[in-house]
């Protein structure tokens, strides 16, 4: 039985190849936003029939972070890492191709590479132990954030130049090629466990910041698929634009989610972390508002944007604050609070397509993601 602690925190080398691969991990985490507005458009699909790719993934996610702890037991974080970009090559490689049940399948497939990728690389990362949790974290999500800028505005350019099955095939070749590139054995060297919260004792405060952190991660993940996730489908009738132009407003809400995590990555020193979580939700209050409710393609573009700089600094440091609270104990929930995150993704986004579908318009389900964004500042607000 492999311990995880074993495997070496990744610096150098392998910390750059392990952010090169993750930015892959954040392309093809946020490509099912064009994806669910191009197979709607592709295949006549309703929006609650289209809102099924989202549970498709995030389902699929689940189940794969659920077995994050076992597999993390028998192969270690850096082997585990690397089958979880084979399982997304695979995925991605499929689902442009139809019909839907088996694009379904697909996105399902890609979706479980996706919930052993992200636990595990965070996990990795966080083995930077004492006071560079954050940074790690930071750094490594910020590589996440840069794919997912990326893979959007490729996909939706695709779709006008050349193929949807052209670009995700692509794609899927560099995910085997990042696959190749990571280490797969184990050294001997074991991770420095990030400091403890003394306040608490051990147990108490590992169980506590489990549950805290795994609702957190539900809301978040939930509240930022489903915001950039059905932007493309309100471009195109709150503003009757075409695909690049939804594709467009995905790339600007991940481009600001981006620099507000390179900012955040030179701010932390100075700014306590709280801080930082609750006026970035502020943020994305008002963004996601001007976006719902601006009624011109330049305010949307706005919000999005807003919204995106607003959520930047909060998964790294919700994770981190994870980590620290938890301690030396973290691996042994590290499956459940993740799996939380995977659950939202699936429960939220589909549930702003209901309220579209009920309402009959796009904007109106844009009011799913602002709701759980409140309950995220209250949660934070209370866990102080």
């Amino acid at each position: 039985m492999h311990d995880p602690r074993d495997d070496p925190p990744p610096r150098g080398k392998p910390l750059v190849r392990l952010c090169a691969a993750f930015v892959l991990t954040g392309a093809v985490t946020a490509l099912i936003g064009p994806f669910v507005a191009e197979a709607a458009r592709r295949w006549s699909l309703s929006e609650s029939i289209a809102g099924l790719f989202f549970p498709a993934q995030f389902a699929a996610a689940l189940t794969g972070t659920l077995g994050i702890g076992r597999a993390a037991a028998r192969f270690g974080y850096p082997r585990v890492f690397r089958l979880s970009l084979l399982l997304m090559a695979a995925g991605v490689a499929l689902a442009p191709w139809g019909p839907p049940p088996l694009a379904l399948a697909a996105v399902a497939l890609y979706g479980a590479g996706i919930g052993l990728n992200v636990p595990a690389a965070n996990a990795w990362a966080a083995g930077a132990g004492g006071h560079a949790v954050e940074f790690s974290l930071v750094r490594l999500n910020l590589a996440w954030g840069l794919g997912a800028v990326l893979g959007p505005a490729a996909v939706a350019f695709s779709m006008t130049r050349w193929s949807l099955e052209a670009t995700w095939m692509a794609l899927a070749a560099a995910l085997v090629f990042a696959a190749g590139l990571q280490g797969g054995g184990c050294a001997k060297e074991r991770l420095r466990p990030v400091a403890e919260d003394a306040s608490r004792s051990p147990a108490a405060a590992a169980s506590g910041a489990a549950w805290v952190s795994a609702a957190a991660l539900f809301l978040y993940v939930g509240t930022e698929n489903a915001f950039s996730g059905w932007l493309p489908l309100l471009a195109m009738q709150a503003y009757g634009r075409n695909a690049p132009a939804g594709g467009l407003a995905v790339s600007v809400f991940w481009a600001s989610l981006l620099a507000a995590r390179a900012l955040v990555a030179v701010a932390i020193r100075r700014v306590p972390p709280g801080a930082c979580i609750q006026a970035g939700l502020a943020l994305f209050l008002a963004g996601a508002l001007a976006a719902a409710t601006g009624g011109r393609l330049e305010l949307l573009w706005a919000g999005a944007a807003a919204a995106g700089f607003g959520l930047g600094p909060v998964f790294p440091l919700a994770v981190a604050a994870y980590y620290r609270k938890s301690g030396a104990a973290a691996g042994r929930r590290l499956g459940a609070v993740f799996a939380s995150s995977a659950l939202g993704g699936a429960a939220i986004p589909p549930a702003a397509g209901v309220v579209m579908d009920l309402a009959g318009t796009a904007a109106a389900g844009m009011a799913v993601p602002i709701f759980t964004a409140v309950l995220l500042a209250v949660l934070f607000r209370k866990r102080g």
